[in-house]
C-alpha cells in the first residue's frame, strides 16, 4: 500500500504534533462506518515506527506489516459483532501486553475497533491504564460515536475525527475498482456519503449490491402504473430468499421513501438513495402523501418484525402498500 485516500489533514496534524513532542498516550478516532478509522490508525502507527526520512513511507517492511495488520508491536482488537460486547477479560489481556516491552519498534500500539462495544467494566479497566500509562505505549480507540464511551475515558484521550471524501473522489475510486458495477456507481456514491470504505463494502458484498439493484428496479417500476402483480414479479421470495436479505433490502427502501417524502416537503439538499433527482420528482408526483406514509409504516414494521414475520406475508404487505391498485 503506497498511500491512504483521505484523512490527510488529520495525519498531517498528527505528524506535526509528533515533531513538537505534543503527543498523547491515548487517542479516540471517531468517524462513520467506512470512513477509514482503521486505516488512519495504522497510518499513524507507521509514523512512530517507520525509519524513512518522510515517514510514513508505506513501502518499507515495517510500514507494510503495520498497514496489513501484521506487525508484532501493533496489536489490533477488531470486534465486528455489534450484538455482543467487548469483554473485560479481552481488555485485561491488552493491558497485560501493554507492560511488555516492544520487540521490533520503540513503541507498542494498541488499536481497538468499535471501542463503543466495551462494557462499563471493560472501559473502567482501560481507564486505569489511561490514568497511569506505561512508557512508550499508545492506545487508539476507534468508534462511530465517542459519546458512547465513558466521560472519564474521553477526558484522558485526544479525539481525532475522520474526514469525508468528496463525491468525486469516491466515484473515481469505485470506477477503478468496480468496472463491472457501472449501473450502481451513482447510487453507491450517494449511499457512501463520503466514506470510501462503505462504498467498497456496498459493491464487494453480493447481497448488498443485489439489494441496491433491486431497490432501483422496484422504484423505477413505480414511476409508471405499478400493479400489485407487476410489483410482486420484482419483489418475491425468489428475489428475497431469507429474512436477512429482507432486512437489508428494507433499509434501502426506507432511504428511497425518505427521499420522496422530503422532496414533497420542499427539501432541495442531498438525497440519501436516489442519484437522479428527476426520478424522485416523478415518484413524488405519482405517490400521494397518504400512500407514502402507509408504505413507509409498512416497511418500518417489516424491519422491526423481520426476525419473526412470515416472509411471503411481509412481501405481499409491502407490494400492497406500494401498488396503484388501491385508492389512498
Amino acid at each position: 500500500m503506497s498511500f491512504i485516500i483521505g484523512n490527510t489533514k488529520v495525519l498531517s496534524d498528527f505528524k506535526k504534533a509528533k515533531e513538537t513532542g505534543r503527543l498523547s498516550h491515548a487517542y479516540i478516532i471517531e468517524g462513520a462506518e467506512g470512513s477509514g478509522r482503521l486505516t488512519l490508525a495504522r497510518a499513524i502507527a507507521c509514523t512512530f515506527s517507520c525509519h524513512s526520512e518522510n515517514a510514513p513511507c508505506y513501502s518499507c517492511d515495517t510500514c507494510k506489516k503495520i498497514m496489513s495488520g501484521g506487525h508484532q508491536d501493533v496489536r489490533e482488537l477488531i470486534h465486528l459483532d455489534r450484538a455482543s460486547p467487548i469483554k473485560i477479560d479481552t481488555v485485561r489481556e491488552l493491558i497485560k501486553e501493554a507492560y511488555i516491552k516492544p520487540g521490533e519498534s520503540e513503541r507498542k500500539i494498541f488499536i481497538v475497533e468499535n471501542a463503543q462495544q466495551m462494557g462499563i467494566p471493560a472501559q473502567n479497566a482501560l481507564l486505569q491504564v489511561f490514568e497511569e500509562p506505561p512508557k512508550n505505549v499508545t492506545f487508539f480507540l476507534l468508534t462511530t460515536n465517542r459519546n458512547l464511551l465513558l466521560p472519564t475515558l474521553k477526558s484522558r484521550a485526544v479525539t481525532l475525527k475522520t474526514e469525508k471524501l468528496t463525491d468525486e473522489t469516491v466515484a473515481s475510486e469505485i470506477e477503478k475498482r468496480f468496472p463491472q458495477h457501472t449501473g450502481l456507481w451513482d447510487e453507491t456514491v450517494i449511499l457512501a456519503d463520503g466514506a470510501l470504505g462503505k462504498a467498497i463494502s456496498l459493491l464487494s458484498e453480493e447481497k448488498t449490491s443485489d439489494s441496491v439493484t433491486l431497490t432501483k428496479e422496484y422504484f423505477s417500476k413505480m414511476k409508471e402504473y405499478a400493479s400489485f402483480s407487476s410489483l410482486s414479479m420484482i419483489l418475491n421470495q425468489k428475489s428475497v430468499p431469507d429474512r436477512a436479505s429482507l432486512f437489508n433490502l428494507m433499509t434501502y427502501f426506507t432511504l428511497a421513501l425518505r427521499d420522496i417524502l422530503v422532496y414533497n416537503s420542499g427539501y432541495d439538499g442531498k438525497l440519501m438513495f436516489f442519484a437522479n433527482r428527476e426520478t424522485v420528482r416523478i415518484l413524488a408526483d405519482r405517490m400521494s402523501e397518504s400512500k407514502l406514509m402507509s408504505a413507509y409504516d409498512t416497511v418500518c414494521t417489516v424491519i422491526r418484525d423481520h426476525a419473526k414475520i412470515n416472509l411471503l406475508s411481509a412481501l405481499s404487505e409491502i407490494n400492497m402498500a406500494m401498488c396503484d391498485d388501491f385508492q389512498r
